[in-house]
């Protein structure tokens, strides 16, 4: 997938409506790439048992996101917006997540606030040591797993970012548990590769 492809609606978005986890191991994240997430994110928060599992570099989601996570480590306000989500889910996610260029990016955040305090996403920063004066941690591949156990791994230059899934003109090579036998190697070798960083 390039970027004229649309990949976050024409691969993301589809594959996650019928996943089960999603692993993403990147340099970098931001909360506004959930938008890429589109209505699978009614599955992600209605579903008990998913989960999503983020590998990122010590270069940490931005300012305002960090913002609104501590608010929301504040009890108080935490349970306040539990019980405002848990009454207006779906109103909610359709109007943070719709397609739109007016988007509520604060209201994006506090549905990321939200999956980390709930577990459904949890994030480990990764910081190489295996050099006396190591880079950041630039490793990107994502493992999705399927409802039906099945499981599509992607690989490339694509971050989990806003622009990474629309305007940063990067591409993605995708490989399927149910195709070729050497499509299912790299699969496993993704997998391994998550697993061991995780």
């Amino acid at each position: 997938y390039e970027r004229k492809d649309d990949p976050a609606t024409n691969f993301l978005e589809p594959l996650l409506n019928i996943s089960k986890q999603y692993d993403r191991s990147v340099g970098f994240f931001t909360g506004e790439a959930l938008a890429h997430w589109g209505t699978s994110l009614y599955r992600i928060v209605q579903r008990d048992d998913y989960k999503v599992r983020l590998i990122m570099s010590v270069v940490v989601i931005n300012s305002k996101d960090i913002a609104l996570l501590e608010q929301y480590i504040d009890k108080k306000e935490g349970q306040k917006f539990d019980e405002w989500l848990s009454k207006k889910a779906d109103d909610i996610l359709r109007e943070a997540f719709n397609d739109s260029k007016d988007c509520d990016l604060q209201m994006r955040r506090k549905v990321l606030a939200w999956l980390i305090a709930n577990d459904k996403l949890e994030i480990k920063i990764a910081q190489p040591c295996h050099h006396s004066n190591p880079g950041n941690h630039h490793a990107k591949c994502g493992i999705i797993h399927l409802e039906d156990g099945d499981s599509v791994a992607f690989d490339g230059s694509l971050n989990e970012t806003y622009s990474g899934w629309s305007t940063s003109g990067d591409h993605i090579r995708t490989y399927c548990s149910w195709k070729s036998d050497e499509q299912k190697d790299d699969l496993v070798e993704s997998v391994d590769m998550f697993d061991k960083l995780w």
